[in-house]
């Protein structure tokens, strides 16, 4: 088991296909056991290009409707937020 922290475009990668998404894919299944860390902001701006994709016509409205409650309902089960970073490592 390891932890990784994923950006939106990763997190993007487990609803669309791209470049990357099968690695997505093997680090999110559940028997990996990996812990998947979000910044708080990685909710909107998932959102924001699943609007984006359906506008560009990467998807259709329907798929872009499906596909916000299945990131909104599985993100808190199987996702953490990352902790914040200590005042003596935060860069300056």
């Amino acid at each position: 088991m390891a932890a990784y922290f994923f950006d939106s475009s990763a997190i993007v990668k487990r609803y669309l296909e791209e470049p990357g998404s099968d690695w997505v894919l093997t680090m999110v299944q559940p028997p990996t056991l990996h812990r998947i860390l979000l910044a708080r902001i990685t909710s909107v701006e998932t959102a924001s290009a699943i609007v984006r994709s359906g506008r560009g016509g990467r998807l259709s409205t329907g798929e872009a409707v499906w596909l916000w409650p299945g990131f909104a309902m599985i993100w808190p089960t199987t996702m953490r937020l990352s902790p914040s970073l200590p005042e003596s490592s935060s860069m300056r």
